[in-house]
Parts: structure tokens; C-alpha cells; sequence
């Protein structure tokens, strides 16, 4: 899964680093770009409110961007800003709030589902999200 998503990002990086190489990133360049990859991220399970934020992550950071004239460096600051705006996605979550933030606001006992297919880390984000829920706890006190 991950590797077609990863695949569609290069795709979709590539795509704007021409642009950008060329002149300055319009909003219906973005538009065209990232329609062509939204169904590709639908089509690779990709919830629909995550690419919405991905979506408005990734126009916040590459409309009017000023890069580099040399392709591979205008595709280096692109795959950049894409990162950033990931990084900012799963950092913050669709809601826009840690998980930690989330739990301690929320009703009591927080009710948290993971679902999943054997082998994709269910157990693992659960321990880790458990670490980082009992450090905030003890940051606290």
C-alpha cells in the first residue's frame, strides 16, 4: 500500500518541479496536477478527509513558491515541501489536534478502535501511541 502511495507522491512531485522550473505554481496548475493523483489516492485507500487536508496542506506550501530554476533542485525544495505537508498531516491528524490533546479533552475512558488486516501494525501504533499517552501523563504531573 505504502509503496503506491509513495509512488503517486513521486509522481505528483515530478509533475510540479516542471512547473515550477518553469514559472511560478498557479492554483489551477495545482488543481490539474492534484486531480490527477486524488483518485490514485482514493483508488491506494487513502481516507477521503486525509487527502482534503493534503490537499489544502500541499496548496498553503506550493502556490507561488520561488525554486530553483534547475529541475533536480526544484525537485528536491517540492519533494521537500511535500514531506512537510505529510509530516504535518500525520502529526496532527485530521482533526488537527495531537492524539494527547484528543484523549484528555475527550470523554472519559477515551475509546480509541483500531482496525486493520492481520500484519499492517495495529499492535504497534497501539504501544506506541500507549508511550506517547503515558508520557504526556507524567509530563504533566
Amino acid at each position: 500500500m505504502f509503496s503506491k502511495i509513495r509512488e503517486i507522491l513521486s509522481t505528483f512531485s515530478k509533475k510540479v518541479a516542471e512547473v515550477v522550473s518553469t514559472k511560478e505554481l498557479s492554483e489551477e496548475d495545482f488543481e490539474s496536477i492534484f486531480s490527477d493523483i486524488e483518485l490514485a489516492l482514493i483508488e491506494g485507500d487513502v481516507a477521503l478527509e486525509a487527502i482534503d487536508i493534503l490537499k489544502e496542506k500541499l496548496k498553503e506550501k506550493l502556490i507561488g513558491i520561488k525554486v530553483s530554476r534547475l529541475r533536480k533542485k526544484a525537485h528536491e525544495q517540492v519533494i521537500g515541501l511535500i514531506k512537510e505537508a505529510i509530516n504535518d498531516l500525520l502529526s496532527k491528524g485530521i482533526y488537527g489536534k495531537e492524539i494527547t490533546d484528543l484523549v484528555s479533552s475527550g470523554p472519559k475512558p477515551y475509546v480509541i478502535v483500531f482496525m486493520g488486516v492481520n500484519g499492517v501494525g495495529k499492535t504497534t501504533t497501539i504501544a506506541k501511541i500507549a508511550y506517547r499517552l503515558l508520557k504526556a501523563v507524567l509530563s504533566q504531573s
